[in-house]
């Protein structure tokens, strides 16, 4: 099948772990992901992940690490962009959710499959929403 990218924007809060906890919980409720068995029902993400093995969910769900505070390249993880990074990308490290959507497909091109990359999206200059994206599944 191949990875799938998959992105998503949030809202804001002081953890991003928190926010992203949230994110997958919304994203499982929904049944937006993908099921190596589509007749299976789990009860819980590590069900899913348990019973779609190393073909993955095509989803956030992957991310089972959480996130990072440091820039970085860790299976199952999403990690900020550097400042310069993303003043290369969009022009300023506090971008806009406008500016985030128009470099979505560049935005998830910085890191390898299995690796998440998040952005701090920015509103009236304060931290607003959070924009995760990625590459994911088999």
């Amino acid at each position: 099948m191949g990875a799938s990218g998959w992105s998503y924007f949030t809202p804001y809060t002081k953890e991003p772990d928190k926010a992203l906890g949230l994110l997958k919980a919304k994203v499982f409720e929904a049944g937006e992901f993908f099921k190596l068995d589509p007749s299976a029902h789990p009860s819980s993400i590590e069900e899913l992940l348990e019973m779609n093995e190393t073909d993955g969910t095509h989803s956030i769900l992957d991310m089972v690490y959480g996130c990072s505070a440091m820039d970085g390249w860790s299976f199952g993880v999403l990690h900020p962009l550097k400042r310069e990074i993303l003043e290369d990308l969009l022009g300023t490290s506090r971008p806009t959710h406008d500016q985030v959507e128009a470099a979505r497909t560049e935005l998830g091109r910085q890191r390898d499959r299995w690796i998440g990359t998040y952005v701090v999206v920015y509103k009236d200059d304060q931290p607003d929403e959070y924009f995760f994206c990625g590459y994911s599944g088999d």
